[in-house]
C-alpha cells in the first residue's frame, strides 16, 4: 500500500518495463534491471536504459528546458556508499575533468547527488548514438554476402580515433577496463548505415583515472582486447569465438588483409598482442 500514498517524483522506474517502486529499491522484481527517479537532478528527464555500470546503470535523457540530449551515470541508493562501486564512479570524473578538451569523450555537464543518496554523471549526447544500435541497423539493410558490417577501410577508420584517446589517455593514468562495443558513441553528417566513411564523430565513454600501476597496465591490455572484438566483429559480421583462433576453422576471407591481420594480432593469433594502443593505431594507420 506503500506505493499508493506517495507521489509520482518520490518513485522510481523501471525503463525497460515501466514498473514503479519506492525509492530504496535498486533493481526490478520483473527483469533486473536497475532503477531510476523520471528525472534527475531535477531537470534531466530520463527516456531510456542503455546499460549497466558497476553499482548502477546509464540511461539516455534530455533536459527539461533546453532538450540537450545526454547521457546519466548513475551510481544507485546505498551502491554510492559501496567503496569499490565510489571509488570507479569518482576515477570516472577524475578522468572526464582532465579530459574536457578532449574531442574523443562524451563531455562532462555536471555531476551530483539524487535525493536518495544516488550520485549521477551527465554527459553530452547530442545526437551521437549507441554503435550496437546502428550495427543492427546496418545488419538489417545492409546485408553483404561476406556478412561482414563495413568495408575493413571503414572499420578502421572507427577504431583508430579511440586508439587515439586511449594513446593519450595511458600517458595521463587512464583506462577503460572493460571496454566493449556498448561503450562506443558515434555520429555521423547524414545516414549512419549509408556509410561509416562518412563518420563525424567517434566517442568513447567510461574512461577513468587509474593512476600509474599494475590496475593500468591490465585494463590497457583489456582495452586493446576489448577494441580487437569489435574490430573483427566489423569486418566479419560476427564476435570472435571463445578459445583459439586459428586451427580449428579457416578464418573469414575478410581477415585477410592488413586490417583483418591488425585484429588477429591484438586478439593474440597472429604474433604477439599489441603492448600499447599507440602501437595499434600505428598499425592501422599503415
Amino acid at each position: 500500500h506503500g506505493k499508493a500514498f506517495m507521489s509520482v517524483a518520490e518513485l522510481k522506474r523501471c525503463f525497460e518495463c515501466g514498473a514503479t517502486y519506492p525509492q530504496e529499491v535498486l533493481a526490478c522484481e520483473n527483469d533486473a534491471t536497475p532503477l531510476c527517479f523520471d528525472t534527475v537532478g531535477r531537470r534531466w528527464k530520463i527516456e531510456d536504459f542503455l546499460g549497466r555500470r558497476p553499482g548502477g546503470a546509464v540511461f539516455a535523457a534530455f533536459h527539461l528546458v533546453t532538450g540537450q540530449r545526454a547521457v546519466v551515470d548513475l551510481l544507485s541508493g546505498e551502491n554510492a556508499r559501496d567503496a569499490t562501486a565510489l571509488t570507479r564512479f569518482q576515477q570516472e570524473l577524475q578522468a572526464l575533468r582532465l579530459l574536457d578538451q578532449n574531442k574523443g569523450i562524451l563531455k562532462l555537464i555536471e555531476d551530483g547527488t539524487e535525493r536518495d543518496g544516488s550520485r549521477f554523471l551527465v554527459s553530452e549526447l547530442n545526437q551521437l548514438r549507441l554503435l550496437p544500435e546502428l550495427l543492427i541497423e546496418r545488419r538489417q539493410r545492409w546485408l553483404r554476402p561476406s556478412g561482414s558490417l563495413c568495408e575493413p577501410s571503414e572499420a578502421a577508420h572507427l577504431i583508430r580515433p579511440i586508439l587515439s584517446l586511449l594513446s593519450t589517455g595511458a600517458r595521463l593514468g587512464m583506462a577503460h577496463g572493460s571496454l566493449d562495443a556498448s561503450q562506443i558513441y558515434v555520429g555521423s553528417e547524414n545516414d549512419f548505415a549509408g556509410g561509416l566513411g562518412m563518420l563525424a564523430h567517434v566517442k568513447l565513454h567510461g574512461l577513468a583515472a587509474l593512476g600509474m600501476g599494475p590496475q593500468l597496465r591490465e585494463a590497457q591490455a583489456a582495452d586493446l582486447l576489448g577494441l580487437a572484438r569489435v574490430l573483427y566483429e566489423l569486418c566479419t559480421g560476427k564476435p570472435p569465438p571463445a578459445g583459439e583462433l586459428v586451427g580449428k576453422d579457416p578464418l573469414p576471407e575478410t581477415l585477410s588483409g592488413p586490417v583483418g591481420q591488425v585484429a588477429l594480432r591484438a586478439l593474440g593469433a597472429a604474433g604477439p598482442p599489441y603492448a600499447t594502443a599507440e602501437e595499434m593505431q600505428r598499425a592501422l594507420s599503415s
